[in-house]
């Protein structure tokens, strides 16, 4: 019975691959393969760059990172909550026409069931700081559930849950406001953003432990995967860019006692000089390409939502991070961010434009949903450009040319391809021209 089952299985695929066109064949092998796409290299060697010009500013990177541990912010964070009307927020959001995870809308009593699990009448109730112990997953709302926008159209479905706000990494620092209804979600604020975590993967810390932590020098991994273990336990894999209190080759994690409350405790393995160095990490040549080599290939994830992978703004967010210039979570956040952020709208040449305007390795540039890094010309002059892709250009009844991980490519790959539908490059608006 299980050969039969095996035997239909091959023949309907045999018999689906046969009944392509020669369009979806090619759409199947252009996917797999970006050198054939791009015609570029993945190596981000091919291209140089002056680091004189980068500037980091650590002291400033820290005062962020650790910002939501100060009073002043916290209020601030409290009052705003206070102030939003979430009826206005659920109704603007749509949230009763998106679908779950069995393809079918929300019911309204589920929904329901959520935002009373939220219990805004508790807001401030906790007010306590705190730290993330494991990697965990910041959602707008308390619940495991996702919210799809549209199951039945490219990019309204999976991976993109309207209900992940960011992926949190072990040591981040946190604000607790109070806890859901049901005691399994805290509502916290980040430097990332705020939203709603499991309670299980934070934990509540005093001024004592504050105090400590912020005298700490920081570390930042430069390798993906590697495992931080105790000598009792596997606390979580490294990411490039997690930060994590270092001494000598160790690193300290935030630890959760049996009240809930954080302490220190040394990691059993002693990382080498290519997994973790003190923050930041020298900018130059070398280490540029480094970080981004190690970066290229890496898998799409929204949010940062799965087995180590990132989305666009995660990706430049972390390569950043390694060398000490901070940036926000999210594409319009990072280029916002940036000092003089040149509006190429009308802008008709934008390849030409960007080219004479942008900084290898260090200038963003940025169209609505999405963001890239400048990282210099090819040898026919054209604009190259690291990002992390789930797919480019929507086209026909095929949906999208799927990418699904970080690359090097042009701004206009699918030019020849489907010359009726705008390119990446066409698309961009603005772009931040550090040399001015």
């Amino acid at each position: 019975m299980i050969q039969m089952k095996s035997c239909i299985r091959c023949i309907s695929v045999c018999l689906f691959i046969a009944s392509c066109s020669p369009k979806y064949h090619r759409l199947l092998e252009l996917c797999d393969d970006v050198e054939k796409v791009t015609g570029l290299k993945q190596n981000a060697k091919e291209y140089p760059l002056n680091s004189s010009s980068f500037v980091a500013d650590t002291e400033k990177f820290r005062q962020k990172f650790f910002s939501v541990w100060r009073k002043d912010v916290q209020q601030k964070w409290i009052s705003n909550i206070k102030s939003k009307d979430f009826a206005e927020y659920f109704h603007r959001k749509n949230f009763s026409r998106m679908y779950a995870n069995n393809l079918l809308r929300w019911p309204s009593k589920e929904l329901l069931r959520v935002q009373n699990n939220m219990r805004l009448c508790d807001i401030g109730q906790v007010n306590r700081r705190g730290i993330v112990i494991r990697n965990t997953i910041c959602k707008a709302m308390p619940t495991d559930v996702p919210f799809f926008e549209n199951v039945h159209a490219p990019g309204g479905s999976y991976p993109f849950d309207e209900n992940i706000q960011s992926l949190f990494r072990i040591g981040l620092p946190v604000f607790v406001s109070h806890l859901s209804h049901n005691n399994e979600w805290a509502l916290v604020c980040s430097e990332i953003c705020s939203g709603w975590v499991k309670c299980r993967d934070i934990a509540y810390v005093d001024d004592r432990f504050v105090d400590h932590y912020t005298s700490l020098k920081l570390g930042v991994f430069i390798e993906d995967g590697i495992p931080i273990r105790s000598k009792t336990q596997f606390h979580e894999t490294t990411n490039i860019g997690m930060l994590l209190p270092k001494v000598g080759q160790r690193a300290l994690i935030p630890v959760k006692t049996l009240q809930n409350e954080s302490f220190l405790q040394w990691s059993r393995n002693k990382f080498k000089k290519t997994e973790f160095v003190y923050f930041p990490y020298k900018f130059n040549q070398t280490n540029a390409h480094e970080i981004m080599n190690k970066l290229l290939g890496n898998h799409y994830a929204w949010g940062g939502n799965t087995y180590g992978g990132r989305d666009c703004s995660l990706t430049i967010k972390d390569f950043m991070c390694v060398f000490g210039r901070h940036l926000p979570r999210n594409s319009k956040g990072q280029i916002e961010s940036q000092r003089n952020v040149i509006d190429l709208t009308s802008i008709t040449d934008k390849e030409s434009k960007i080219n004479a305007l942008c900084t290898p390795f260090q200038s963003i540039v940025y169209m609505p949903g999405h963001v890239m890094l400048y990282v210099g010309r090819d040898r026919n002059n054209r604009a190259v450009f690291f990002h992390n892709a789930a797919g480019i250009c929507r086209f026909d009844e095929l949906g999208r040319f799927f990418v699904g991980k970080a690359i090097l490519s042009h701004g206009n790959d699918t030019e020849k391809l489907y010359p009726s539908e705008k390119t990446l490059i066409q698309k961009v608006t603005k772009v931040s021209a550090l040399n001015l």
